[in-house]
C-alpha cells in the first residue's frame, strides 16, 4: 500500500512538471500513463517465477544479471516511447478540439449580432471575447491619437477594460462609460468597425468584424475567420 501511494504521488508530481512546462491539460493524460508504466515496469523485474526462492535469483550468473539488465533498459524505452506518442497523440487531439470549441464560440457570438442593432446592442450582447479593436473611417486629424480603441473585457466582473495612457495602467469600465469612450475617440457621423478576437489555447484565434453606418447601426456582420 505505502508504495502505491508512493508511486501515485511521485507519477503525479512528475506529470505535473512536465505539464507545467508543455502543455497544462497534458497532465491527465501523462499522469496515468507514468502510473501505469511504472506499475508495469516494477511486475516486469520481479522473479520470473513467483513463489522460487530468492536464492536463486540470487545465484544468477553474470550473463543472466547483464541480460535481464538489457531487459529492463528495453523496457523503459518501450514504456517511454509509448508515454511520448501517447503525448503526440493527445497533444494534436488537444489543439483540434481547442480550434472547434474556439471557432464555435466566435460562431455562437456573432450569430447574436444583426443589420439594425445599435453599437450598445452589440456590446451587450456578444461576449466570450478578449479583445475588441474598434476604429472609425474618420479621416486622421492627430497622428500620435489615432481614432482607434482597443478593449478588453472581464467577464466574471462584466466590465470592459482600457488602458488608460495617461495613467499608465487599465481601467474599469461599465457599459454606459465605454460607450462614452467610443464616441470621444472615434467621433460621430462616421463608419466604425468593430473587430472582436476570441483566444483559445493553440497559437490560431478567431475573429469576426461588425461594421457601422453613420447612423451607428449595424450595417454588416461579416463571416468568422482565423488569424495567427
Amino acid at each position: 500500500m505505502g508504495t502505491k501511494i508512493v508511486r501515485i504521488c511521485l507519477s503525479a508530481l512528475l506529470a505535473f512538471a512536465i505539464a507545467k512546462l508543455v502543455f497544462g491539460p497534458l497532465f491527465f493524460v501523462l499522469w496515468p500513463g507514468l502510473y501505469w508504466g511504472w506499475h508495469y515496469l516494477s511486475r516486469r523485474r520481479e522473479s520470473p517465477e513467483p513463489g522460487a526462492p530468492r536464492l536463486i535469483a540470487e545465484q544468477q550468473s553474470p550473463v543472466v544479471a547483464v541480460a535481464n539488465r538489457r531487459s529492463v533498459l528495453r523496457r523503459i524505452i518501450r514504456i517511454a516511447g509509448v508515454v511520448i506518442v501517447g503525448w503526440i497523440a493527445a497533444s494534436v487531439l488537444l489543439v483540434f478540439i481547442a480550434l472547434e470549441l474556439g471557432q464555435r464560440k466566435a460562431e455562437k457570438a456573432r450569430s447574436t449580432v444583426h443589420p439594425g442593432m445599435t453599437v450598445a446592442e452589440v456590446l451587450h450582447s456578444v461576449t466570450g471575447w478578449i479583445v475588441l479593436g474598434a476604429y472609425t473611417e474618420a479621416p486622421e486629424t492627430d497622428p500620435d491619437h489615432l481614432p482607434a480603441v482597443n478593449l478588453g473585457f472581464h467577464s466574471e466582473l462584466n466590465k470592459f477594460t482600457h488602458f488608460d495612457r495617461m495613467r499608465g495602467e487599465d481601467r474599469e469600465l461599465s457599459e454606459s462609460e465605454t460607450l462614452v469612450l467610443l464616441h470621444q475617440k472615434l467621433g460621430d457621423r462616421y463608419s466604425w468597425r468593430f473587430r472582436f478576437t476570441f483566444i483559445n489555447i493553440t497559437p490560431q484565434h478567431f475573429s469576426f468584424k461588425v461594421v457601422f453606418d453613420k447612423d451607428g447601426r449595424v450595417q454588416e456582420v461579416r463571416p468568422v475567420y482565423g488569424w495567427d
